[in-house]
């Protein structure tokens, strides 16, 4: 069937109304970076910023309810965050070989990852002069329409490189919200002195990746290359 095209009913530039939904899409962004800040840990990344908008404006644009320049980044497929690393330089699956099992429940506001357990001189490949590793896991409640996060953070202990690994990290948000819920992974790299463990530093020593998305009404996505619990 031929698909009826009405005339838009203003009299607004096609430039005004992309400039305003990717004005939303910039805004969705910033709440997610600062949702996520206390792993991100003020480091940048060239082209980071823009890579995160594009594929935000993208979900945005998948919008079929809201008129154009009106779309809403809620009424997109969120689950095209999953396998977002904020870092592109030091992505978690190029650092990290191994299995990574992830959950959400929503009902009860949490999150779990389990890292199932390896010997860091087979499951890891970062070639710098560390002595020790940290896992950390995210989970974010986001509330786009609100402009609100809230954010729990866990990270393991410091484990030697020349040891077994083994880890389960379970992020709790303080109660259930009925909004978009993301859980990150994260991965550092220490080196330990005399008992006080140094960050390396550099750009391929702290990974963070989107790995799960639940969003509410829509079904659940997590990144591919990893275990579903």
């Amino acid at each position: 069937m031929k698909q009826r095209i009405r005339l838009a009913a203003t009299d607004t530039t096609i430039n005004q109304e992309h400039n305003r939904e990717f004005g939303r899409a910039v805004q969705a962004g910033s709440l997610l970076t600062s949702a996520f800040a206390g792993l991100i840990k003020g480091r940048k990344e060239h082209g980071q910023v823009g890579r995160l908008n594009k594929r935000l404006l993208k979900i945005q644009q998948m919008d079929v309810v809201n008129r154009y320049g009106e779309r809403r980044v809620v009424q997109g497929d969120l689950s095209l965050l999953a396998g977002f690393d904020f870092f592109q330089k030091s992505r978690l699956r190029t650092n990290f070989h191994g299995a990574i099992g992830v959950d959400i429940n929503a009902a009860k506001g949490s999150g779990l990852v389990q890292i199932p357990v390896f010997h860091p001189r087979e499951g890891i490949s970062y070639e710098g002069p560390y002595t020790h590793l940290m896992f950390s896991a995210g989970l974010a409640a986001v509330d786009f329409e609100r402009e609100q996060t809230v954010t729990h953070i866990v990270r393991s202990e410091f484990f030697d490189r020349e040891e077994p690994v083994t880890t389960e990290l379970r992020p709790q948000l303080p109660e259930p919200v009925n909004v978009l819920l993301v859980l990150a992974v994260g991965l550092e790299f220490y080196k330990v002195v005399n008992g006080e463990a140094y960050p390396i530093g550099g750009q391929r020593s702290l990974s963070l990746r989107i790995q799960y998305i639940h969003q509410p009404g829509k079904k659940r996505a997590c990144f591919p290359m990893h275990i579903k619990i």
